[in-house]
């Protein structure tokens, strides 16, 4: 059976990584055989990924742990429209694996003002992060926008004393952009790339879920907590209702299911 992906390649599809993909959200192995092979039965020749993934979601209808986690990239997307939401997402990540952070940051450089996403130190490292978000899957970092971050990072690396450049974003990279970034030292940050220690990666290793892998999380949710820097699952977990009722704004009732959908999606 072919697969069409979003960026419209065909590909076998393959119950291997459908059941090592459930696996790595949390689903038992019967499970994750299960579902892989009702999905190679049941779905056409030719389906969609798109198809793939909402005939799967249902299939996890009666595992919302499992279906939050494996709804990952998907809900990474849901973090937009604008950019915003997850420029704060990323500082959060970085903040669990040890970075100091500082979102959309002016910094004069030797010939231009430019507004930096995030400055993120630790140790020796004080680097000039350029997050970019796309809205759709298939979607790439291209040699444009690698370029572009590079040559921001030349003219604010003095002033501000950057050691690195970062490029991070939520799909994945272009292979021409990938050769750039090796040759010029551009550290790219995206989905699967590098290989093994992409986003997906540091986020599934510390289970640093976005809140919008919950369900009934909308985009006036979304704002509330990232205003009010909640933008992990965990950072709704031993927090006391009234105070996330008191930053977010939000309704106490509501916050009280978000929190036990939380519980789940963390187990």
């Amino acid at each position: 059976m072919n697969v069409v992906k979003a960026s419209g390649r065909k590909e076998r599809f393959s119950v291997k990584k459908i059941e090592t993909s459930l696996r790595r959200a949390g689903a038992d192995a019967a499970l994750a055989l299960e579902i892989a092979h009702r999905l190679r039965d049941e779905l056409p020749d030719g389906v969609t990924t798109a198809k793939i993934y909402s005939r799967l979601m249902e299939l996890l209808s009666e595992h919302p742990g499992v279906a939050q986690r494996y709804d990952l990239k998907r809900a990474i997307m849901r973090l937009g429209p604008s950019g915003y939401p997850f420029e704060t997402y990323i500082a959060r990540v970085l903040q669990e694996y040890g970075y100091s952070t500082r979102l959309r940051v002016k910094l004069r450089g030797d010939c231009a003002t430019h507004e930096v996403d995030v400055v993120a130190e630790k140790g020796r490292t004080r680097a000039m992060v350029e997050v970019k978000f796309h809205n759709s899957p298939g979607t790439y970092i291209d040699l444009k926008e690698a370029l572009y971050t590079y040559a921001r990072f030349l003219d604010t690396r003095r002033r501000s004393r950057f050691t690195e450049a970062w490029l991070t974003c939520n799909t994945r990279t272009s292979a021409e952009a990938r050769k750039y970034a090796e040759c010029a030292g551009l550290r790219l940050l995206c989905w699967k790339y590098p290989p093994g220690r992409g986003l997906e990666k540091l986020i599934d290793r510390r289970k640093l879920y976005p809140i919008t892998a919950l369900r009934d999380v909308d985009s006036t949710v979304v704002g509330a907590f990232s205003r009010a820097g909640y933008m992990l699952i965990k950072d709704l977990l031993g927090v006391p209702t009234g105070r996330l009722a008191e930053r977010t704004g939000l309704p106490r009732e509501k916050l009280e299911v978000l929190v036990e959908y939380a519980r789940a999606a963390v187990a």
